[in-house]
């Protein structure tokens, strides 16, 4: 099964891996067709807990909104930070509490101790 990684930076270690359809700027994430899973990570400069002191423009942030409709349709994960306006905003529940949705859930992983391969 392919799994396409939308808003990856152009040196992603995604790209290394099998069987991933990797979406950087230079491939526009926005030109995502869809048709199967996905693992997005929308910038978050423009959500975050710093936003105040972000250059991030509107279309910039919209680029979540595109992530959040990608996970929606085709299933697959929202990768933002725990403490990010975005997940209010929209509704979405907040990672590391519980809802009672069934269709949409919210895991808080720990990614500070993760091993990302440096070129």
């Amino acid at each position: 099964m392919t799994v396409a990684v939308l808003f990856a930076r152009r040196d992603s270690c995604y790209k290394q891996l099998p069987d991933l359809d990797v979406w950087d700027a230079d491939r526009d994430a926005l030109n995502w067709n869809g048709g199967c899973p996905v693992v997005a990570h929308p910038p978050c400069r423009g959500w975050g807990r710093m936003r105040q002191f972000s250059y991030a423009h509107d279309d910039e942030r919209q680029l979540a909104e595109f992530a959040i409709c990608a996970v929606s349709e085709w299933g697959g994960v929202l990768e933002h930070p725990a403490e990010s306006s975005l997940w209010g905003a929209r509704g979405l529940p907040w990672p590391g509490r519980l809802t009672e949705s069934v269709a949409t859930r919210s895991k808080l992983i720990n990614s500070a101790g993760a091993t990302v391969p440096r070129r």
